[in-house]
């Protein structure tokens, strides 16, 4: 936690600075409206990575804010699993499917088992993440054609997931 200290600096501090207030307005706005501890913490580490030396620019911060109002659970785990697909199997210490040819949803439902059966709502959760521009290509494209998994999430998505990601995971 000092680590994390050192980085963010004084509360007291903070608390004059335009950008974190900001952050911290928004985020309290959002949080009155969900109980999803999903999105609570998402929203906490918003606020936190929102003063960290490498966070995005205040108009990002906004949209990324947005997306986080936005976005469900699922819509975040899915954008996690294809932004590190073999990755996430190994987290969650699943097997890792040995899919060739098959339904494009197949790595997605095999990674999160709740989806299984569901490509109307995989679709719909990958094409709001498109839309978004937080993937960068159809979800058929995360094989290539040896079988290797390649992530599909764009820069911006990358950039979104460091934003909600717990911000002392990143501490050395």
């Amino acid at each position: 936690m000092h680590a994390l200290e050192e980085q963010i600096g004084d509360f007291a501090e903070l608390t004059s600075e335009d950008a974190f207030m900001d952050a911290l307005t928004t985020a309290a706005q959002i949080a009155d409206r969900t109980s999803r501890a999903e999105k609570l913490e998402a929203l906490r580490n918003a606020v936190v990575n929102s003063v960290m030396p490498d966070a995005p620019d205040v108009d990002t911060q906004q949209l990324f804010f947005e997306m986080i109002d936005r976005f469900t659970p699922t819509h975040v785990r899915m954008l996690t699993l294809l932004s590190d697909p073999p990755g996430w199997f190994d987290r969650h210490g699943m097997p890792r499917p040995g899919i060739s040819m098959g339904p494009k949803t197949a790595i997605i439902e095999a990674g999160m088992p709740e989806l299984a059966g569901r490509r109307d709502l995989i679709d719909r959760y990958a094409g709001a993440l498109t839309v978004a521009g937080l993937i960068n290509q159809s979800i058929s494209g995360i094989m290539s054609a040896g079988g290797l998994w390649v992530p599909a999430t764009a820069p911006l998505g990358i950039e979104f997931l460091a934003f909600v990601a717990d911000p002392e995971s990143k501490v050395d």
